[in-house]
């Protein structure tokens, strides 16, 4: 072989090789952008259960409120509260009984 078909092997060789790092390099950069990315949706996931976990204890908070409140009128005035009952039933009644 000549001295230029060495020279040229050579070079073909250490470009593989080039390449071959290069394809490792990206393989590992491509592991720890993957990693990272779960990490964070992991981390916005976590959040949302959090702000959502609160929201409904706010609303269930206001939703007792709102039924102590109801508690409360129809026991300072129990016989309009009844007649108010006795007449949504009637009226209930009348449009579903068609």
């Amino acid at each position: 072989m000549s001295a230029s078909n060495e020279a040229l092997e050579q070079e073909v060789k250490d470009l593989r090789q080039d390449v071959a790092a290069l394809r490792k390099a990206l393989r590992e950069e491509a592991a720890k952008r993957k990693e990272s990315a779960r990490a964070k949706l992991e981390e916005a996931a976590v959040e949302n259960v959090e702000r959502l976990h609160k929201a409904a204890q706010e609303a269930g908070g206001k939703a007792q409120e709102s039924l102590d409140q109801l508690e409360q009128q129809i026991e300072a005035n129990p016989v309009p509260s009844v007649l108010i009952a006795l007449l949504i039933g009637f009226v209930l009644g009348r449009l579903l009984g068609r």
